[in-house]
């Protein structure tokens, strides 16, 4: 009896112990997820839309949250689906310099050949505006040219 009674507090002792360790462990996962985030860039997220691509039947949009790699740049990446060609993936790139630059490139799309050319947006249009009063050009080998129009969402 008093041998069962000795198992049962130990593995209750046990339990709580795990029970404990595991909250505390997930607490400090979670502050440190959340803190590192202090972007160079004015954008956390941004909202990213790419039209006139040959064989694309509408806009393909889609939002890109950023988060700080180096103490120059933000990086962010999205999944992206272009309705009538298929999904890509999608890399938005801040470069803190002179001329303080967002980037855009497409990979992975159905029947794309090679890296797209980067699609630049000055961050003044990126930040200050809901519609980027000067689209950038993309290019995407073996799908063809369009528009990339970026936009800050918080």
């Amino acid at each position: 009896m008093v041998k069962n009674n000795f198992k049962s507090m130990v593995m209750g002792i046990l339990i709580i112990s795990t029970t404990i360790f595991l909250m505390t462990n997930n607490t400090n996962a979670t502050v440190f997820a959340q803190s590192g985030n202090n972007i160079v860039g004015c954008a956390h997220t941004v909202k990213v839309t790419i039209s006139g691509l040959l064989k694309q039947k509408s806009d393909a949009t889609t939002q890109v949250t950023l988060s700080n790699t180096n103490p120059n740049n933000d990086h962010g990446q999205a999944n992206i689906i272009i309705p009538g060609i298929g999904i890509g993936l999608l890399t938005v790139i801040y470069h803190q310099s002179d001329s303080k630059i967002y980037t855009a490139s497409v990979g992975n799309l159905p029947g794309q050949t090679g890296p797209s050319e980067p699609a630049n947006q000055i961050a003044n249009y990126v930040c200050y505006s809901s519609h980027n009063a000067s689209p950038a050009n993309i290019n995407i080998p073996g799908i063809g040219f369009g528009t990339l129009d970026m936009v800050k969402v918080n």
